[in-house]
C-alpha cells in the first residue's frame, strides 16, 4: 500500500504514523511514575489520541483495495480481527499486572502490535 501525494498524506501514511506514535508511547510507559502529573495527563491524552485514527485508516484501505464484491466481508473480518487483538491484549496485560509486574513495564508487551501493524502496512 502506498501513501498519497507529497502534499497530502494517504491513509497508509496516517495509520503508520499513528502506529509509530502509539509504539513510542508504549516504550515511554515505564517512566510514567516519574512524570509530573500534568505531563502524565498529556502523555495519556497523546497515547489515547494515537490509538484512535489507525483503525479508521486501515478500514479505508481495506475498502479501497478489496474486490468490490468482498468489501463488506473484508471490513467485517478486519474489524473482528482488530477487536480480537484488543481483547487478547487487554487480558494479557491484566494477567501480567496481576502477576505483580509494574504497570509501566507491563505496557511494553503492547509495543509489538504497532511494530507488526506498521510492517505489514508497507509490504
Amino acid at each position: 500500500v502506498r501513501a498519497g501525494s507529497r502534499d497530502v498524506p494517504g491513509s497508509a501514511a496516517v495509520a503508520v504514523s499513528n502506529l509509530a506514535l502509539a509504539m513510542a508511547c508504549c516504550l515511554v510507559a515505564p517512566a510514567y511514575t516519574r512524570m509530573p502529573f500534568p505531563l502524565f495527563v498529556a502523555y495519556l491524552l497523546l497515547w489515547g489520541a494515537a490509538n484512535i485514527p489507525d483503525s479508521a485508516q486501515f478500514s479505508s484501505l481495506v475498502a479501497l483495495h478489496a474486490p468490490s464484491q468482498y468489501v463488506g466481508t473484508a471490513l467485517t473480518l478486519t474489524t473482528c480481527v482488530g477487536f480480537t487483538i484488543t481483547v487478547v491484549s487487554i487480558q494479557a496485560l491484566g494477567a501480567v499486572i496481576g502477576a505483580g509486574v509494574d504497570a509501566g513495564l507491563a505496557m511494553l508487551i503492547l509495543a509489538p502490535g504497532p511494530i507488526v501493524g506498521g510492517a505489514v502496512s508497507y509490504r
